[in-house]
């Protein structure tokens, strides 16, 4: 636990007692430690606290002075604050003063990418009105700074998919492609996994199938090309196989089936990061739930490791369904469940009475109902 209190008490013991000493008793270094353990407390005053010692640093004639670690540290302090909303704003007027204060006071106080990174950061989690521009607005700055001699500001990787992270949050996917097409014609910075996933989830979130795994094409065909930080990854899949499962369209299933062959097909090739994991495999049921249960269930016992999702899936396909065959398949998973050692849940059970609900009959229904009360669950 920290205690930021007491270390700034200290500090002001410290700055007293040291007054007529030769020797420097506190420094630069003193002060972020202090404005640090602010950042990490979770203090309701903490931004407030860590902002008046930056303000004391500023004011300072004696040899402490701002460093960038300063104001990165105050920023951190509002990114962390549990006791506030998203303060972007905040964060950017932060970064405002060490501008000034490089132009005015310190010339060599300069900048970087990183602390920059921190207030795009920012804006790109608010998703309030105007945070995209902002965090575009700051990138360009950045690309002004390093134009006029300040390499160190340079936009970077991260910098680009915060700003593309912001509009797919605030705008979203055409907005958000937007900063991936400027990404790509940037010439000394290229997209990298992160790229193009933020993109294709975007895509996903609204169940655009067709613009999801385009964007995957255009991901492999840029790898292909010689962009090794492009390389398609499982993430990247899964990203895909989502934007196929929220779609509802009637061949998901079909084409889920073709992206995961792909990645069973180029795993064995050896490519290890395109693995077909649990998840995976559990977004290739709900592509397949709605159109076809058997096939559903065919995915469960082609995985691996199989989880409540899994099996809640496969129940729910049955329970869609309807029929008394589909209730009798949606018993014989819940008691299979069972014996894997995989704990039901609400959701599992609602399925099933569904399941059974749909079947015409009362005896399954019965039988299901049996089995929650001795597994000690109302349902």
């Amino acid at each position: 636990r920290s205690y930021p209190g007491l270390a700034e008490k200290f500090l002001g013991f410290l700055d007293v007692q040291s007054q007529g000493q030769e020797t420097l008793w506190i420094d630069t270094r003193s002060y972020n430690i202090v404005i640090n353990a602010y950042a990490k407390s979770g203090n309701k005053n903490a931004v407030k606290r860590a902002e008046s010692l930056l303000l004391q640093m500023e004011q300072m004639d004696s040899k402490v002075k701002p460093n960038i670690l300063s104001y990165s540290g105050v920023i951190s302090c509002i990114a962390l604050s549990t006791h506030h909303k998203i303060d972007a704003s905040s964060a950017e007027e932060i970064l405002r003063r060490l501008e000034m204060r490089q132009e005015i006071v310190n010339h060599e106080l300069k900048p970087d990418n990183v602390i920059y990174n921190q207030v795009i950061n920012l804006y790109s989690k608010s998703g309030s009105t105007g945070s995209a521009a902002r965090a575009e607005g700051l990138l360009n700055r950045m690309q002004q700074i390093a134009n006029a001699g300040n390499s160190k500001a340079t936009p970077d990787i991260r910098t680009y998919n915060l700003v593309l992270s912001a509009y797919a949050n605030e705008k979203g996917p055409a907005e958000a492609e937007m900063i991936l097409h400027r990404l790509e014609t940037n010439g000394s910075i290229q997209p990298n996994a992160i790229s193009y996933i933020t993109c294709m989830d975007s895509y996903a979130k609204v169940g655009d199938v067709h613009n999801a795994l385009r964007i995957l094409s255009l991901m492999e065909k840029s790898f292909k090309d010689g962009n090794a930080e492009a390389k398609p990854t499982r993430r990247a899949y899964t990203s895909a196989l989502n934007a196929l499962a929220k779609s509802g369209r009637g061949d998901a299933g079909v084409r889920a089936e073709a992206l995961v062959q792909t990645m069973e097909r180029l795993y064995k090739a050896g490519n290890k990061d395109l693995e077909p994991d649990t998840t995976v495999y559990n977004v290739l049921i709900n592509c397949h739930k709605n159109s076809s249960a058997k096939k559903a269930e065919q995915v469960l016992y082609r995985m691996g490791k199989r989880d409540v999702v899994s099996y809640s899936s496969v129940i729910t396909a049955y329970s869609q369904k309807g029929g008394i065959e589909a209730a009798k398949r949606a018993q014989a998973l819940l008691e299979e469940m069972k014996k894997e050692d995989v704990e039901p849940n609400a959701q599992t059970f609602n399925s099933a009475i569904m399941a059974f609900a749909r079947s015409g009959g009362n005896g399954a229904a019965k039988k299901s109902r049996g089995a929650s009360e001795k597994d000690g669950r109302n349902v």
